[in-house]
């Protein structure tokens, strides 16, 4: 009785861990490669700033004051996730010159919208600093091609 139970438990171990590498139509699985996974992120991350960062001329151009202030803190927080995640691959292995490149620049970006506020009563700032960020979208962007030109 007892082999028949360990018998019945094994087999239904095996069967469950059979059906978990299958799909539905019962092909096998396959998982996302790590540059997989990192192109997809990058991807939405990209997406993410550019969207964010569309908002924040809409609100300028409308003087929105509570709407400028929100937006450019999310593209602020979307260019320092930005930053530490191209500190950890500028400094390991898989680091290129153009990653370390492309960090420097945002670090400068970060720097200089450090306390930054935007006037709408000043578009000659407002110019310059939509440069600024226009050039992080950019910078985002050649990174995202460089990733896809290696699959």
């Amino acid at each position: 009785m007892k082999n028949i139970l360990v018998t019945m438990a094994a087999s239904a171990v095996f069967s469950l861990n059979a059906q978990a590498q299958t799909d539905s139509a019962g092909h096998p699985r396959r998982y996302p490669t790590v540059e997989e996974v990192r192109l997809e992120q990058e991807a939405s991350e990209v997406q993410n700033y550019a969207s964010w960062l569309a908002q924040l001329k809409t609100a300028y151009s409308e003087r929105d004051m509570g709407k400028i202030a929100m937006c450019e803190s999310a593209v602020l927080m979307a260019l320092r996730l930005e930053i530490n995640q191209l500190s950890a691959v500028a400094g390991g292995e898989y680091g290129s010159t153009s990653d370390r490149s492309r960090l420097e620049a945002m670090r400068r970006t970060l720097v200089a919208f450090d306390g930054h506020a935007f006037d709408p009563g000043k578009p000659e700032n407002a110019d310059r600093d939509f440069a600024m960020l226009d050039q992080v979208l950019a910078l985002m962007q050649e990174a995202l091609a460089e990733i896809r030109s290696r699959k």
